[in-house]
């Protein structure tokens, strides 16, 4: 079962999210790639890191939306993050850590409102082989809008074939039904927070909120190789227009949620 995936790349498209008080809808398509860049690395203390690295397209589609404070946007996030994880001998619990850097912007002029820092810190609890327990606080955007959230995480697997977790917002459920094929019960936010510049060549930032819950059929290319392809739905959706140098009033709408559909490969193991 490819549950832990090495490099992952996928494609999504949306269908249209009617806006709320106001006419037309939007519709998101996306790319995104994310790999482990090197197995663990072992550090002082007995402290392991494991380095990673994402980009994401997101190209956001607005039809027939009459007056709306931005047009159609193509729009950039290149992260780069690592995950610290301490164990303790003879003991059950463990430390976690997780650092990100991101730059997300439209490329029309990079400054210092197109980077975010993130940091999260946790720990876990192993009460079996088979179910392990944790908390922590991420806080995100530590250079602009600090935003601080409180969250709990578990691995449940009572079987070979079956396997669930939880790791902040995103939610996976994973059943094998044979050496090659297995489906996945999928949540994850989808949506993003950029920096770009209006019309006016002013500094605005889009603040997109959107929950994607999919089902997905995974199957096997050859070894570790898989390619995958599902179908779900967007709830939660809500944009919000915001003045970086605070001259002008936020705009927000919330939308309606709207179908999406999603293929992709990955690589399971080194």
């Amino acid at each position: 079962m490819a549950d832990f995936e090495i490099l992952r790349t996928d494609f999504l498209q949306t269908g249209g999210m009617d806006i709320d008080g106001n006419p037309g809808e939007l519709s998101l398509t996306r790319l995104h790639t994310q790999m482990i860049l090197s197995k663990p690395i072992e550090l002082f203390g007995g402290i392991s890191m494991i380095p990673n690295a994402s980009y994401t397209f997101s190209q956001l589609d607005f039809d027939n939306t009459g007056l709306f404070p931005i047009h159609d946007e193509d729009l950039h996030a290149i992260s780069l993050s690592s995950l610290f994880i301490k164990n303790f001998d003879n003991s059950p619990w463990m430390a976690i850590g997780w650092t990100n850097a991101e730059l997300a912007t439209d490329f029309q002029g990079i400054s210092s409102d197109d980077f975010t820092f993130d940091i999260a810190l946790g720990a876990a609890y192993q009460f079996s082989d088979t179910f392990t327990l944790g908390f922590g606080v991420v806080l995100l955007n530590i250079n602009n809008d600090e935003q601080l959230f409180p969250g709990i995480n578990f691995v449940w697997s009572p079987n070979e074939q079956f396997r669930m977790s939880l790791f902040g917002p995103n939610f996976r459920a994973t059943y094998e039904m044979n050496d090659n094929w297995f489906l996945t019960l999928t949540g994850e936010p989808g949506g993003g927070v950029w920096n770009i510049k209006d019309d006016a060549g002013l500094s605005r930032s889009i603040d997109f909120d959107s929950y994607l819950i999919g089902i997905n059929t995974h199957h096997r290319i050859c070894k570790d190789f898989w390619f995958f392809a599902g179908l779900g739905y967007t709830f939660g959706n809500e944009i919000e227009i915001r003045a970086n140098d605070g001259g002008a009033p936020s705009f927000s709408r919330e939308m309606d949620g709207a179908p999406f559909a999603r293929i992709g490969v990955s690589l399971a193991n080194w």
